[in-house]
């Protein structure tokens, strides 16, 4: 079936998207390289605005020369009004703080496009990570030369550092935030140590108060730090708590929207195709590059038996994937007689009766096995093993969950379209093939024959006196010729031989690769077989025998003949065969 184009384009979007969030893991990876960039945006704009604070403040102390003492004490302001002749504006130095940080933006933003260009995926985290911390840490330092530029800690600038935390939890850990906040701290203190002992001169560019005594009086200036700290630790922990939420939602959305695609991808693949083997290996391949697991099998029921054995497996050893277990026996054998899904999440030795495959392969690893059950009765087992070290995260097993309830409904329609195929090509009586499709079978063998030059011979078989049996013991006893009939023929024919139900009473079979010859002794074992076979009336213990007549014909090798001219010989010899007195084979002679 081929899907619609807009229905293509979003499987292959949703596809290369979900794909690369399926795994918790690669979600971190993108979400902090997306919060690395993120910051790096953050920064641009602290470029733009420490190049344009200086330009403002010297534009208005050149556009206002006359503004008085009185204008320069409205209050409400966060910080006065600077007046001709008062400003004393470190130009240089903002300029020179902007090109630093614009300088270090750049190399983030080539190192993040180095990082994402290649190799392993646990390389690029660790560099990632390293990026992200070097960045925070330079930060800090830089709004450090900014706070002392702008007035020290009199300013209101301090309460940078406590935004840029803020920032910075979209891609540290809380350890990380805890180590960085202690930094930030550590450098308030050194800077105002710095300037309370006069290392550094004391601006009062942006100073809320420049008439405080807080560089005059070292208690007011150790109780400002330890508010600012104060402030900086409580505002990190709450933007740490909501960041977490945000993940955590963020993380139940991507498991939601992996889960809906997952029944989205495994449905439409079971309306495109009816081959179990085939949906199996491309959902699992998936499953398997999105959770790096080491190996997956389907283990199939047999209806009659109650034995599981491996139909479609990856990761397998030979002697394993050759694995037959009996009823309720091993992991898989237990899973599917209670239907509830068994799993492990370390590696353990586990006792004989815990075993999924012949030679205890895999026995170990962590492991999640689950029944796939439709209309109450359990079909197969699909099990999924861990790399060892590894477990299977909530998600993982959900996804599982989903993908083997569709498995179980591909399963079912699997088995329905086979056996309606069954019931559209064989006899419902006899159980053999019926005259359609020997009519195909056979024209596609005689095909076959001609190509490689290979014998064919065809043998039509009729019950003697079949109608005149029916008007003696009735259909019914007719019906139990018939049956038997055919199971004595399908007994006796070899595994690539075509047997079927010409019509009536006829049965033909098609034997490729054999010559007259052959094809007249496999004709004759059937004859012996139905003249001594004996069916027994269960009420009133009588016993009926019939025979059968049979003509062969044969193809010849590289001989030219239609379908009808091979069944018309064949059908020439049981006639002759009838007219010398039935119960015989003849061959063409």
């Amino acid at each position: 079936m081929i899907a619609p184009a807009g229905d293509q384009t979003f499987g292959n979007g949703m596809e290369a998207v979900l794909e690369a969030e399926a795994d918790p893991r690669t979600a971190e990876r993108a979400d902090l390289l997306e919060g690395i960039r993120w910051l790096i945006r953050i920064r641009w704009i602290s470029v733009a605005g420490l190049l344009a604070v200086p330009a403002v403040i010297s534009a208005l102390a050149l556009l206002l020369p006359y503004v008085t003492e009185t204008v320069g004490s409205v209050r409400g302001l966060p910080f006065p009004i600077p007046m001709a002749g008062q400003i004393s504006l470190p130009v240089v130095q903002f300029i020179l703080v902007a090109l630093l940080i614009a300088a270090l933006n750049t190399c983030y933003h080539l190192a993040i496009r180095s990082i994402e260009s290649g190799g392993e995926p646990a390389r690029r985290h660790r560099l990632a990570k390293l990026l992200g911390n070097v960045q925070i840490a330079l930060d800090l330092v830089a709004i450090t030369a900014i706070v002392h530029l702008c007035g020290g800690l009199e300013s209101f600038v301090p309460m940078y550092f406590v935004f840029h935390m803020i920032c910075a939890t979209a891609i540290l850990t809380w350890r990380e935030c805890v180590l960085h906040a202690s930094l930030a701290v550590l450098l308030m203190v050194v800077l105002a140590n710095l300037e309370y002992y006069g290392f550094l001169p004391h601006r009062h560019l942006l100073a809320v108060e420049p008439s405080t005594p807080l560089y005059r009086n070292g208690d007011y200036l150790a109780c400002m730090i330890l508010i600012l700290g104060s402030v900086l630790f409580l505002a990190l922990y709450l933007a740490n708590y909501l960041s977490a939420k945000v993940r955590r939602g963020q993380a139940t959305l991507r498991a939601k929207a992996v889960e809906l695609y997952a029944f989205y991808n495994t449905s439409k693949m079971i309306a495109s195709t009816i081959e179990i083997d085939k949906i199996y290996d491309k959902v699992m391949q998936r499953f398997s590059r999105a959770y790096n697991t080491r190996a997956y099998s389907l283990m199939l029921s047999d209806k009659e038996t109650g034995e599981l054995a491996v139909v479609a497996s990856s990761g397998l050893t030979d002697e394993a994937a050759r694995t037959r277990l009996g009823r309720g026996k091993g992991v898989p054998g237990e899973v599917l007689a209670s239907s509830t899904m068994r799993s492990r999440q370390t590696r353990s030795p586990s006792p004989p009766s815990a075993h999924f495959y012949s030679g205890g392969h895999l026995s170990a690893e962590p492991y999640v096995s689950l029944p796939l059950i439709v209309r109450g009765e359990g079909m197969a087992v699909l099990n999924v093993h861990k790399q060892e070290g590894e477990r299977f995260g909530e998600m993982e097993i959900q996804l599982l969950a989903t993908i083997a309830g569709n498995l179980a409904l591909a399963l079912s329609n699997t088995k329905m379209y086979q056996k309606i195929e069954r019931l559209a090509i064989t006899d419902g009586l006899t159980g053999l093939f019926n005259h359609r499709h020997f009519h195909i079978q056979l024209e596609m063998e005689m095909a076959r024959s001609t190509r490689y030059g290979k014998k064919l011979s065809l043998v039509l078989f009729d019950i003697d006196h079949f109608k005149r049996f029916n008007d003696t013991y009735g259909h019914l006893a007719g019906d139990r010729i018939l049956r038997d009939m055919g199971s004595i023929i399908g007994r006796i024919s070899r595994q690539y031989d075509v047997a079927a139900r010409y019509g009536g009473e006829e049965f033909a079979l098609i034997l490729p690769e054999t010559d007259l010859d052959g094809g007249a002794q496999i004709a004759e074992r059937i004859r012996a077989e139905v003249e001594m076979h004996e069916l027994r009336d269960q009420e009133s213990g009588q016993v009926y025998r019939v025979t059968i007549s049979a003509g062969v014909a044969c193809l010849q090798e590289r001989e030219q003949k239609t379908k009808e001219d091979l069944i018309q010989e064949a059908d020439s010899m049981l006639y002759s065969a009838k007219r010398q007195g039935r119960n015989r084979v003849t061959a063409q002679g």
